[in-house]
């Protein structure tokens, strides 16, 4: 089984990376199979982490107490931001090496902002938990206090070197409030 990430955001909607279920036979989350899978209209694959958000309908409730609310764009760059995902890991010295499909958390600072992306750097001491995305977190969550402001999408480094979520490298994710109302439009 491979696993991916996503967030809930209500009692019937989940959002996670277009590119984890463009193409996939069913996404499933809690035992439960999605019976819905709307994919952004411009996610393009060959424009690495653009529009990369699809959005998940669910018919039975998942019964949560709290679910995140959607960032208006409040956040900017040197704001501390939380990642989670079930991701590989590893140390950012040499990057990620091992699976064991367990949720983890840490942090990053944003760096900047580019059309429907967020960018952060990894780095060590960068922030007070840092954290690199890897394979297993896209689709996670990117937090901006409880505000949901991005969904894990890529990593990026210079050309030539391989990417492994290490010091040096970055994190993309698809930037929520520029999105928002796309988002908001699917589940009404």
């Amino acid at each position: 089984m491979l696993f991916r990430s996503a967030t809930l955001l209500s009692d019937h909607w989940a959002v996670t990376s277009a590119h984890v279920v463009h193409g996939a036979v069913k996404a499933t989350i809690d035992g439960q199979d999605a019976t819905r899978v709307v994919v952004h209209p411009r996610f393009d694959h060959d424009c690495m982490g653009c529009y990369d958000i699809a959005m998940l309908h669910f018919d039975e409730p998942f019964g949560r107490g709290f679910y995140p609310s959607l960032s208006t764009g409040d956040e900017k760059p040197g704001d501390v931001v939380s990642i989670a995902g079930y991701g590989v890991h590893g140390p950012m010295s040499t990057g990620y090496d091992e699976a064991d499909d367990r949720l983890r958390a840490g942090t990053a600072r944003i760096g900047r902002f580019d059309d429907t992306r967020i960018i952060c750097p990894i780095s060590r001491g960068s922030s007070p938990l840092p954290y690199g995305i890897s394979p297993g977190d896209s689709g996670g969550p990117l937090f901006c206090g409880q505000k949901l402001c991005g969904v894990n999408s890529f990593t990026m480094a210079d050309k030539g070197k391989s990417l492994k979520s290490r010091d040096g490298e970055e994190q993309g994710f698809a930037r929520v409030s520029v999105l928002r109302e796309w988002m908001e439009e699917v589940m009404k």
